[in-house]
């Protein structure tokens, strides 16, 4: 009985002439490929240390490490949120215990770099009055339309007597964010919209250690030392 072929399949195939069988000789190539991808980050990250990320740290007069690239920015905040908490950190070996290379940090490595230095470390998200009432050093990783940025936000108040005598009457609460890039800011709800380019939630990475309590930021020691004009305030014009 004759058959009918129903189907002409001419479609290319990727095959390898070779004596090997085909699962071996794609398995080969795929761990060469992950080599090379493991081989370009690591010196990627070598580059990074060695010849962008300078090796002293750059900080303010309010303890702000400020970012010595466009892409270290949570190597800075971090930094900043060791030495607000009592570590001595330098931002080159926070950068180096990241990961961090040319193309930024990866998320996950905040909470992994955390726990070596004693503290455990949750992804949560917080409003303003959230952020603004935290007993707890926080990162806050905030979505732009270009990118990410990453803020220490420390816990610390503004008093109300001094915020009334600052701000027009107005009490608060306001909220402290020492920005990598723009140092010590304080703003109230509508410069924390105007900030960040949106309000609701953002995303936070809270710090917690068993070891020690936080140390709170003290802002009214801040604005009374005579160098208020160079902090910046979103939302409110600084009465003096």
């Amino acid at each position: 009985m004759g058959g009918v072929k129903l189907v002409d399949n001419q479609l290319t195939t990727f095959r390898i002439e070779s004596r090997h069988p085909q699962w071996r000789l794609w398995g080969m190539i795929l761990v060469w490929l992950l080599l090379v991808m493991f081989g370009v980050e690591r010196y990627l990250h070598w580059y990074t240390l060695t010849q962008v990320i300078p090796e002293y740290t750059e900080v303010d007069e309010f303890g702000v490490v400020h970012q010595s690239t466009d892409f270290t920015c949570v190597p800075a905040a971090f930094t900043t949120l060791l030495r607000q908490q009592g570590v001595e950190a330098e931002q080159r070996s926070v950068t180096a215990a990241l990961g961090t290379t040319v193309f930024g940090t990866y998320p996950w490595m905040i909470p992994r770099v955390g726990r070596q230095f004693g503290y455990q470390v949750t992804q949560e998200k917080l409003d303003f009055a959230a952020l603004c009432a935290t007993e707890d050093p926080l990162l806050l990783h905030n979505h732009f339309t270009e990118g990410f940025h990453v803020s220490y936000v420390p816990p610390g108040r503004l008093s109300p007597d001094l915020a009334r005598r600052l701000f027009g009457g107005k009490s608060g609460p306001f909220l402290p964010v020492m920005d990598p890039v723009d140092g010590l800011v304080l703003m109230d709800e509508a410069g924390f919209v105007d900030y960040f380019d949106s309000g609701g939630k953002k995303s936070v990475y809270r710090f917690r250690s068993t070891g020690q309590a936080p140390r709170p930021l003290n802002i009214d020691a801040v604005l009374l030392s005579g160098r208020i004009p160079l902090i910046k305030v979103e939302g409110w014009e600084l009465h003096q």
